[in-house]
């Protein structure tokens, strides 16, 4: 092999694998370079500092969660779209490795090598159908020879699936690959050639068996002819076996209901969709088995575009019959929420009215309540006054009784000092003069007891007054 070789080295990366410890190996520091020395390697650790990052991530956390969110995008539009979500294993990323002979690259200074990979880098993004969208690339001096190493994305947001299968393709395909990456860098002024061709390396074999496939003799003359007429032959059958992948994936993919039968010896078969009576019969094969796989691999490209066809008009078919029948659900389930709906209104109604008898019962109520209320007060107000009214019918008995022992006790003492005076006619006149001064509210009580005692000509009795009383309810001793 050529000391001035260039080549590429792509794995496959599933989406349910994190990146987070292959971050961690590309952008390894002098702390935890040694993890990743295992004695083919042979990383010097004091070189690690000098590792160069061409596109570097947020963070190889970030990394994975930008990862998932474009898995759930791409997953979330299928499933959207009525097609199946997409698979767990399914491949999100590849992982590539751009090695170069060690002469060629070890000529240069490091601003040289750096501007090299750059170049390389500009290869890949310039191609993205065949390398992916590039997340990371890193250049790792601490090595043996200098390399890039390289994580692109294969997720076709346009078309929402992945294009790994189609990105990596066989090994017919990744040969192609090989070589019009070389010329690619070659393009951009590198004189590079193509590592080691397993398909090319035994030249006999192969002049051999071009020979006999061409009917013609090779010689240094034609040599180039017949390698370009290899070359675009090559070619045609890997779009042709590109094409019958993306045919066979597009089945598998977007034609997961409908089942098929076919079979290649009388180049006969048949595609039902989910609503043929046939569709549970065990002679019929889901796109998506393995064993249906193979099956349609052994058709030619035509054969397959029919079927993807047929399976189209079923599908769509499928999905319109689908349509109508949510459609005409989602009808008499509107019916049924608008009978519910009366329903629920006329309940209504007969609540508001009910609540509005409950409203006019409780306002009668309150004007009961506020009427009772009211004569309570009244009755309180009556019952104090009449207490306060029999208390002083109760006084003024005892006032009389206090006046007359007082004065029959002065009648007696007067009367015994004299007499021959009219000792009552005395105790009168004198009784007016004096009732006439009192002015306070207890002596006016006194006063009006005096004065029941004797009233001008009328001359009205305790025992009268004590008689009234009685009629009133009150007792005496």
């Amino acid at each position: 092999m050529s000391e001035n070789h260039v080549m590429m080295h792509r794995e496959k990366i599933k989406a349910r694998r994190p990146v987070r410890e292959l971050m961690k190996e590309y952008f390894r520091d002098e702390e935890n370079a040694h993890k990743y020395e295992n004695g083919v390697r042979n990383i010097d650790i004091e070189k690690t500092r000098n590792n160069y990052a061409l596109v570097e991530p947020p963070s190889p956390k970030e990394l994975d969660r930008l990862r998932r969110e474009r898995f759930d995008l791409i997953d979330k539009r299928r499933r959207e779209n009525g097609q199946r979500g997409l698979r767990k294993d399914t491949v999100d990323s590849l992982m590539t490795i751009v090695q170069t002979g060690g002469v060629f690259i070890e000529n240069m200074t490091r601003d040289e090598q750096i501007k090299f990979f750059e170049d390389v880098v500009d290869v890949m993004r310039e191609d993205p159908d065949t390398y992916g969208k590039i997340d990371a690339a890193v250049i790792h001096f601490d090595e043996t020879t200098p390399h890039m190493q390289v994580l692109t994305s294969t997720l076709d947001f346009e078309n929402n699936r992945s294009n790994a299968k189609r990105m990596m393709g066989n090994q017919i395909k990744m040969s192609v690959d090989q070589t019009n990456f070389v010329k690619s860098v070659q393009a951009k002024g590198y004189e590079v050639e193509r590592g080691k061709n397993t398909f090319a390396d035994n030249y006999q074999e192969w002049k051999k068996e071009a020979e006999q496939k061409y009917k013609i003799k090779i010689n240094r003359h034609n040599e180039h002819l017949i390698n370009e007429l290899e070359e675009r032959e090559t070619q045609i059958d890997m779009a042709e076996t590109q094409t019958k992948e993306e045919v066979i994936e597009d089945l598998k993919t977007f034609y997961p209901s409908v089942k098929f039968k076919y079979n290649p010896k009388t180049n006969k078969g048949k595609v039902v969709g989910t609503n043929s009576e046939n569709y549970h019969s065990e002679d019929l094969h889901h796109f998506n088995e393995d064993e249906s796989v193979n099956t349609l691999k052994q058709l030619n490209i035509e054969r397959l575009l029919k079927l993807k066809e047929v399976a189209r008009e079923k599908q769509l078919r499928t999905e319109k019959e689908e349509q109508e029948r949510k459609e005409k659900e989602i009808e008499e389930r509107e019916a049924e929420l608008n009978e519910r709906d009366e329903l629920l209104n006329n309940r209504e109604d007969d609540l508001n009215e009910k609540e509005q008898g409950l409203n006019d019962r409780e306002n009668t109520v309150v004007y009961r309540e506020q009427g009772l209320e009211q004569k309570e007060e009244d009755f309180d107000k009556r019952l104090r006054e009449k207490e306060e009214s029999f208390n002083e019918m109760y006084e003024r008995p005892t006032y009389y009784a206090f006046c007359e022992d007082l004065a029959n006790g002065q009648m007696k003492a007067l009367q015994k000092q004299n007499p021959n005076m009219d000792v009552k006619e005395v105790l009168f006149r004198d009784f007016k003069v004096k009732s006439s001064l009192v002015g306070s509210d207890g002596d006016r009580k006194i006063k009006r007891a005096k004065k029941d005692l004797s009233v001008g000509d009328e001359k009205p009795t305790v025992e009268k007054s004590k008689t009234s009383e009685k009629e009133k309810g009150f007792e005496f001793e």
